[in-house]
């Protein structure tokens, strides 16, 4: 049987006190501001992220098609000497159009007034000219911010191991395509190829 002095000591020890409180409370409250701390990095990064895949896959698209008419073409001209990068290229490309091969113009160029990569294409029925290849959309998360995708670099630069006395009668028979993207962040992308023609001119 308990006595009115144990009671008393028992009761005193039953409850929680403000310490154990505030202790409970820095301690959650540590755990808590931990698990919100890493999942806004993990946003972060996952934006981060997103954004570079947007680079990526807009830059190698417009890469691969560049690459598939430089290969097609019969002539390759930049207007520049060997090794020297230019921000246009002109090519002479073999289309067959049912009942002879017929040569077709297409032309890349970087248009500096606007930051676009551009394109005039000639080789079907219908041309296209001035069609931008680079950003592909108009978008900005918000009015004051920078585009999703600006084009700090883009060049073509003849790199023939022999290169020929006649550059622009001749014109060249492998290109360097050089693409620099940078995103809203300021993080930036390079993107690089080295195709060869695989026609000639007769």
């Amino acid at each position: 049987m308990l006595t009115k002095n144990s009671r008393n000591r028992f009761s005193s020890r039953a409850g929680v006190s403000l310490v154990e409180v505030m202790a409970t409370i820095l301690i959650g409250g540590i755990a808590i501001s931990g698990m919100v701390v890493a999942y806004c990095d993990g946003l972060g990064y996952w934006t981060r992220a997103s954004e570079k895949m947007v680079l990526y896959n807009e830059g190698t698209s417009v890469l691969s098609l560049i690459e598939r008419f430089v290969r097609q073409a019969s002539y390759i001209n930049t207007y520049t000497p060997n090794r020297q990068p230019s921000p246009r290229m002109d090519l002479r490309v073999l289309v067959f159009d049912g009942n002879a091969i017929d040569e077709k113009i297409a032309q890349f160029y970087y248009n500096s007034s606007d930051n676009t990569l551009r394109w005039n294409n000639i080789t079907g029925e219908n041309g296209v000219f001035g069609e931008r290849l680079l950003p592909q959309f108009n978008f900005r998360l918000d009015a004051g911010e920078n585009p999703y995708l600006e084009i700090q670099k883009a060049t073509f630069t003849p790199v023939d191991s022999i290169p020929s006395i006649t550059p622009t009668m001749d014109g060249f028979a492998s290109v360097k395509i050089d693409l620099m993207l940078k995103d809203a962040r300021g993080d930036s992308l390079s993107l690089t190829s080295i195709v060869s023609r695989r026609n000639r001119s007769n």
